[in-house]
């Protein structure tokens, strides 16, 4: 494909989506968005197929809020938008985004990403709006839902839920299956 002579692989496949598509349920129920609750506990992450062809990479992002049990209450998922860099990172930083458009009350925030943790924690000033994702950060901070967001906690990655249970309180437990 660089001499011309078959196409480039992105020509079989879709592009990126220009918006962000997302899924919501409640209870294990697809909802549409003014049903939509999402508050108090919630793990988040974000993921990206790296594909060896750059232009095949594609970025999403999950919620799920868990009860005392680590149990799904509610989730939403959705992809970035094709303007973002397609990355795990972005994929991360875009769910906190989508978090503080999403939330209906307040929530403690658990995370994999110690980036997500640390820029959440800085002060507005020192967010560098010159790296890639500085401006999802100052983005998310100026949300007026920002105020319900009590504390974006870090928590270990790729947990394996039998040795968490083997290892953990009953609390860590919850999150490792939320995670």
């Amino acid at each position: 494909y660089n001499r011309g002579l078959t196409p480039h692989p992105t020509e079989n496949y879709p592009e990126a989506s220009e918006s962000t598509l997302f899924e919501l349920t409640l209870k294990g129920r697809n909802v549409k968005a003014e049903e939509f609750q999402l508050q108090g506990d919630l793990c988040v992450d974000g993921s990206c197929d790296q594909h060896v062809v750059q232009g095949l990479r594609r970025a999403s992002w999950a919620v799920v809020q868990i009860d005392g049990e680590g149990l799904e209450v509610a989730a939403a998922r959705g992809t970035v938008p094709a303007q973002f860099i397609q990355s795990s990172q972005t994929g991360e930083y875009a769910c906190l985004s989508a978090v503080l458009q999403l939330i209906t009350g307040p929530c403690r925030v658990f995370s994999d990403c110690s980036n997500v943790v640390r820029d959440w924690a800085r002060p507005d000033e020192k967010t560098n709006l010159k790296s890639a994702h500085g401006g999802l950060v100052a983005s998310a901070k100026v949300e007026k839902t920002a105020e319900w967001v009590q504390d974006v906690v870090k928590v270990k990655a790729h947990q394996n839920l039998k040795t968490a249970a083997a290892k953990s309180t009953p609390a860590d437990l919850r999150l490792a299956k939320g995670n």
